[in-house]
């Protein structure tokens, strides 16, 4: 079971987004958690609406249209919900399926020594995000450029993924499972409370793609090189809503992992703590510490 909630001007903005994109992304992120679960099949969607009293029966329509999409993708009955009025516009979904014992991950499991893995790249979101909050052309860039529709379709429609999720249980390759929803920082710091470990993540283990490199030559392309580098990793660390798969598993599963999610990649390692009461996570750089400042998406303090 799970539930998530989007709610209007805390989660997205209508200026920004359509609501046939908001009904999918409705239906994603709550089936991202299902992902985080490993083989998880997805049965029954509840679906409650908050809605202003002037609100449009055609958005009403809408969202359903984008919530409908991503439940047939996925074989989802929706099953009924409720609706009530609202100051804002907000979304509270519940999701029933179900497992099997021994394909189940959860967030607990992992041991010292553990690789830290991403089934894909971070930061892409938050820089689509980025692109969405300022004007609408930009010197450099306009709204028809391949990384701009690429960067900010990642935001506004996240694939969940289910298919890796499915894999690291059926190949029983992942000690503990979590998606990145809030930040790669947050996660991992996640992972390493659940298992009383502390973590390491190796910056420069983290891609920079080519969408995020010319997001970043355009955007910030005054900065020095130090300075893009570092609005880098606040992209990758922080930024969240990727919805990636952050996971950990063997070093002897590492060419396992290669073979069944190409896309996924090694970012850290998990180690013992050495004082009762520590930082987690270390940040380094080809061995070296790094202090880095930044914080993680936190819903109260955004």
């Amino acid at each position: 079971m799970s539930s998530d909630t989007l709610v209007e001007d805390v989660h997205f903005r209508t200026k920004w987004v359509n609501f046939e994109q908001l009904g999918w992304k409705t239906g994603a992120v709550v089936l991202s958690d299902f992902a985080a679960m490993g083989k998880v099949t997805p049965h029954y969607l509840l679906v409650n609406l908050g809605l202003p009293s002037n609100f449009s029966f055609l958005q009403v329509k809408r969202f359903y249209s984008g919530i409908e999409k991503i439940s047939r993708r996925w074989r989802i009955v929706i099953a009924g919900g409720d609706t009530v009025r609202a100051k804002k516009f907000f979304s509270a979904i519940f999701l029933l399926g179900e497992t099997e014992k021994n394909n189940f991950i959860s967030r607990r499991g992992a041991n010292p020594g553990d690789l830290i893995f991403s089934t894909g790249p971070l930061g892409e979101a938050a820089a689509g995000l980025s692109l969405l909050e300022r004007s609408k052309n930009h010197k450099g860039y306009t709204q028809k450029n391949t990384f701009y529709q690429e960067l900010v379709k990642k935001h506004l429609l996240p694939q969940p993924r289910i298919r890796e999720g499915r894999i690291l249980a059926e190949k029983k390759l992942a000690t503990s499972l979590i998606d990145c929803s809030d930040g790669l920082e947050r996660s991992v710091r996640l992972l390493a409370c659940a298992n009383n470990l502390e973590a390491e993540i190796y910056l420069e283990k983290l891609p920079l793609t080519a969408n995020l490199k010319k997001y970043l030559d355009i955007i910030r392309g005054r900065q020095s090189s130090k300075d893009l580098l570092r609005a880098f990793r606040q992209l990758a660390l922080f930024g969240g809503e990727d919805y990636e798969l952050i996971f950990t598993a063997e070093e002897k599963n590492y060419q396992k992992i290669r073979k069944y999610i190409p896309s996924a990649f090694t970012l850290g390692k998990l180690s013992k703590k050495k004082k009762v009461i520590s930082k987690e996570i270390k940040f380094l750089h080809f061995g070296k510490i790094v202090k880095l400042e930044g914080k993680s998406y936190d819903a109260f303090l955004s």
